[in-house]
């Protein structure tokens, strides 16, 4: 059996955190000892004690889940983990496994100090690869971006994974009355974390234009640096709009029960000088296993979506006329809701966290 360090932040104070839940979960021929990192921390001490206590672990392999916000402002604290853990690890040539969960690379800085902001950049993921007997990659969107700065000679991407079968038993009936909505009423929901580049606040533009239909944004703020986006939406909201705060995963999986549709406004957002996109969602892979209608942005991971599943459908949220037409259309729809809710779930069982946890364990015992 596999012995395996499983490295990220605690279930519950990210989407990366619930990610290690629902993998492992799902991991039959795995012992794992989860070891968290501290969200919002910049604190060096810590970084340095979690990097060797990784290192000096008992384990077939470790498994660390990046993604750079994970480790302080600017990604500052990698400076002390990444060469610790390289040390610690290389004494007991234990093997890591690198899931990069957000592909960054030079082309995508921006003013001021570019020159400078390209070269801390390109020596961050070299340092990041530098530790790693094998990277993994979650969609060939984070992939492209990363071996643009990183040349790899070997990887793997693997799907995100989804649940095939409903985590939460409710009817769509009671899962409006839980979250306190009428049965008839009509709810559109963003549910996840709210931050710049997932949209949010093209979601409050169209419930200000949609009063007819009853809005809900599932979720709270990821990080601190957050919570002045999340606290002007919350006083721009109108009255058809509920944002709930992070929600416990029952009231989580009830959101996206309630929902009739759930709209997706991610964006192109610059973040700490860099042009930061989505390439992966673990959202919409809950949409999947509970079957429910997506209308998404045009980004390009939901266009190869679109293309390779006719799962979802994509708009334009820049132009909030075509938004607000392209969800009534849908809403009207009940075929186009059934036809996109068979796609979802068949993308679903493809992706399926089984699946995906037996291709990891392969990869435990290749090394």
């Amino acid at each position: 059996m596999n012995e395996i360090a499983m490295v990220g932040p605690a279930e519950g104070e990210s989407g990366i955190g619930d990610y290690i839940s629902d993998l492992t979960s799902e991991m039959t021929n795995s012992k794992i000892e989860k070891i968290e990192i501290p969200v919002d921390s910049n604190n060096p001490l810590i970084f340095a004690e979690r990097a060797i206590r990784i290192g000096r672990t008992d384990v077939t392999a470790i498994h660390l889940q990046h993604e750079y916000g994970l480790f302080g402002s600017m990604s500052m604290m990698s400076w002390i983990f990444f060469p610790l853990l390289y040390v610690s690890a290389a004494l007991k040539t234990t093997p890591v496994i690198i899931t990069i969960h957000e592909g960054l690379n030079e082309d995508l800085v921006v003013e001021p100090a570019k020159r400078l902001k390209k070269l801390y950049l390109s020596t961050l993921n070299r340092m990041i690869i530098l530790n790693a007997s094998h990277v993994i990659f979650l969609s060939e969107n984070t992939a492209e971006e990363f071996t643009e700065s990183v040349k790899l000679t070997t990887y793997t991407v693997l799907p995100h994974g989804a649940h095939t079968d409903p985590v939460v038993e409710l009817e769509q009936k009671e899962a409006k009355q839980q979250l306190g909505y009428d049965s008839k009423e009509v709810l559109i929901t963003e549910p996840g974390y709210i931050e710049p580049r997932k949209g949010s606040h093209k979601f409050i533009e169209l419930s200000e234009r949609m009063g007819d239909f009853e809005f809900l944004l599932a979720g709270g703020p990821s990080k601190q640096a957050y919570e002045d986006y999340v606290e002007d939406i919350r006083h721009r909201a109108p009255p058809n709009l509920t944002l709930t705060g992070v929600l416990g995963e029952e009231e989580f999986h009830a959101s996206f029960i309630a929902s009739d549709i759930i709209v997706l406004p991610y964006q192109v957002t610059e973040q700490g000088g860099i042009v930061n996109t989505v390439n992966q969602s673990g959202i919409l892979n809950r949409c999947a296993t509970y079957g429910k209608p997506v209308i998404a942005s045009e980004l390009p991971y939901f266009q190869d979506l679109k293309e390779d599943w006719s799962c979802i459908q994509i708009c334009n949220f820049e132009n909030m006329a075509k938004a607000e037409e392209r969800i009534r259309e849908l809403v009207s729809n009940k075929e186009e809701q059934c036809r996109l809710s068979d796609q979802v779930r068949e993308y679903a069982e493809s992706q399926s966290f089984s699946k995906v946890a037996k291709r990891h364990e392969q990869i435990y015992e290749s090394l």
